[in-house]
């Protein structure tokens, strides 16, 4: 009898365990302030003439999984619960995983701001680079040339592109690295990868 009131306990356990699973995969993980001009989309994995992107509303929830773009003269801040912000400028385009180990941030175009709260772990991703951040503040930009920026302002961010990884300290300046150059200019630290 023992033996089947721990089982019982433990299917009554996994059940709790798959049903706050569930209902966590289904919350809203940032709240998003719009000035104008933003859309987003539930499909950010589709090719861009596929995607139905629809227009977004100040206050409306950000599920993972979703994309969000900005149009010309226009820019969106996404707050999520663990205190980050993202910032989009305009004609950027993004999607956004978040699990509560990893959030990753998809750049498709455009530029990011990125405030990442302490113990949150976060990646910038584009097709040139990823950007690895811990409790920092940092810029990433995609230019139109397939080149990326990365500007740390305080905290360090690993920045990898092919099998390297760079390290960069907000405010100090670097030497060289291939495919770009990293400089430092006051508190700011840039990085163009390319």
């Amino acid at each position: 009898m023992t033996s089947l009131r721990v089982v019982i306990r433990m299917l009554v356990l996994m059940g709790a365990s798959a049903l706050a699973a569930f209902v966590s995969a289904q919350a809203p993980v940032a709240s998003l302030s719009v000035v104008r001009q933003v859309e987003v989309t539930k499909a950010p994995n589709m090719k861009h003439t596929e995607k139905v992107w629809l227009p977004a509303k100040q206050g409306q929830g950000f599920f993972t999984g979703y994309g969000i773009q900005t149009l010309k003269r226009s820019k969106a801040e996404l707050k999520f619960k663990d205190n980050s912000i993202l910032r989009l400028n305009e004609r950027t385009e993004i999607s956004i995983q978040d699990a509560p180990q990893l959030r990753r941030i998809s750049l498709e175009k455009g530029a990011v701001w990125v405030r990442v709260a302490k113990g949150a772990n976060t990646e910038v991703h584009t097709p040139s680079c990823t950007a690895t951040a811990r409790g920092t503040t940092f810029i990433v930009v995609l230019m139109p040339n397939g080149r990326v920026r990365v500007v740390v302002f305080e905290g360090i961010v690993d920045v990898a592109v092919g099998g390297n990884t760079v390290t960069l300290n907000g405010g100090r300046s670097r030497n060289p690295w291939p495919g770009g150059y990293a400089h430092g200019t006051g508190r700011h630290r840039h990085r163009l990868v390319g």
